[in-house]
């Protein structure tokens, strides 16, 4: 059942993309709106509102008469966004880079010591991209740039459904090594306020396969 205390919309939008990240509904799999409505306990409204919108994000695709189809991501369209993202990000560094205050580098500095600590503990590649994803947000929401930041948000998310579909079951299964140098360099050159090297090594770490 959903709680009547948030949108629904949203609230059937974030559990439906939760599940497709999961493999809960593999690329191919057909959703139909009644038995969403039967899944969530809601009316069909807000199971359509939550469709539409996946389908607008291209993760799902509507088959008139037979229902929505989970759509599968190319290896080359994770290489469009990653040359998208490199774009995007390293040249907001270049440009904005020194609008990069202290508070900004402790918040990072503190994520990676956060995210080496849960490492150690043993970290799923899920919860590893997910932590990927918190630095790059965190650091590219110093510009105050809403349209570029959701932009990079639909990316990462677009990159999140990918490497599930690629990882399958070891997408749940722990990793053992630690992918953490890149992130500790990006943060050591913007206390030394060299942008141009903070941005070569976050181009270095978009380009990161570790990171799936």
């Amino acid at each position: 059942m959903i709680s009547q205390e948030m949108n629904l919309k949203e609230q059937i939008h974030h559990h439906l993309f939760s599940d497709i990240v999961n493999g809960v509904y593999t690329p191919g799999s057909i959703l139909h709106e009644k038995n969403l409505m039967e899944k969530y306990g809601v009316s069909r409204a807000p199971i359509r509102e939550a469709l539409i919108q996946l389908c607008s994000e291209g993760v799902l695709r509507n088959l008139p008469k037979r229902g929505y189809e989970v759509t599968e991501i190319s290896a080359e369209e994770i290489q469009n966004i990653i040359r998208y993202r490199i774009s995007l990000e390293c040249g907001f560094m270049q440009q904005y880079g020194s609008y990069i205050d202290d508070a900004l580098i402790e918040k990072l500095e503190q994520h990676n010591l956060n995210h080496q600590q849960r490492q150690g503990e043993g970290l799923t590649a899920l919860e590893h991209w997910q932590d990927n994803i918190y630095f790059h947000l965190l650091l590219f929401s110093n510009y105050r740039n809403d349209y570029a930041y959701k932009r990079l948000q639909e990316s990462m998310a677009t990159q999140t459904r990918f490497y599930a579909q690629k990882r399958s079951r070891q997408w749940h299964s722990p990793i053992f090594y630690d992918a953490d140098g890149l992130h500790v360099a990006i943060v050591d050159y913007l206390k030394q306020k060299n942008y141009s090297m903070a941005s070569n090594i976050l181009k270095a770490d978009i380009e990161d396969s570790t990171t799936m």
